[in-house]
């Protein structure tokens, strides 16, 4: 019998974080994808007289690609590519995006700060996040 020649799968993750880090990374994913699996099966609401997506179902739909949009960013800065740009003022209610970059750093704000930074405060406003009525709500939050 010869040794079969098998090809060994990995992923690269950076140096730059700590252990912590990358456990909340990989727990955030795996919160991300538990409520993406358990929101598949939910039926889609119609609006009044239409076949079209009610605005509530348009704003779910919406607040679901978030999440597969965090756990992108999640899996990009695991292997050292932070891909949403955080500015200084993140926190401040008064931000205006003024490019789809700083809608992003917006967006995704909480996300990153809670992950990778262990901000208490960005992990509470993230979790007392309502259900969004509206697609901007969910995009932005």
């Amino acid at each position: 019998m010869r040794p079969e020649k098998k090809s060994l799968q990995y992923m690269r993750i950076t140096p730059q974080l700590e252990s912590a880090q990358i456990d909340q990374i990989f727990d955030r994913i795996e919160d991300n994808e538990e409520a993406l699996l358990a929101a598949a099966s939910d039926e889609i609401e119609h609006g009044f007289l239409s076949d079209t997506p009610s605005a509530e179902s348009q704003a779910k739909a919406v607040g679901l690609l978030r999440l597969l949009a965090e756990n992108g960013l999640l899996y990009a800065r695991l292997m050292g590519r932070e891909l949403v740009q955080m500015p200084a003022d993140i926190e401040s209610s008064t931000v205006k995006p003024n490019t789809f970059g700083e809608l992003l750093s917006l967006a995704m704000g909480d996300t990153q700060l809670a992950t990778i930074s262990g901000d208490k405060e960005a992990q509470a406003r993230r979790k007392a996040r309502p259900e969004p009525s509206e697609i901007l709500e969910a995009l932005i939050g």
